[in-house]
């Protein structure tokens, strides 16, 4: 995958899987090690802010790594 790619990808997991809610894409954008734990997070999360949004505010991308600054 290119940068561009790495960067769009981390941001569905911020935009789509978080403040949208839509938990299914996590099967295809986790790996099989982080689906359970990071959907117990974000269930986590739901139930003490259910309200809650993400922002990004800035990304940096380098190889295979994505560093993301974001807010909530």
């Amino acid at each position: 995958m290119s940068t561009a790619e790495n960067k769009a990808l981390v941001r569905q997991y911020f935009e789509v899987f978080h403040n949208q809610r839509q938990l299914d894409i996590g099967e295809r954008i986790l790996g099989s090690e982080l689906l359970t734990p990071t959907l117990g997070m974000a269930a986590m999360m739901r139930t003490a802010f259910p309200d809650y949004q993400i922002v990004i505010d800035d990304q940096l991308a380098e190889a295979d790594k994505v560093a993301t600054v974001w807010t909530a």
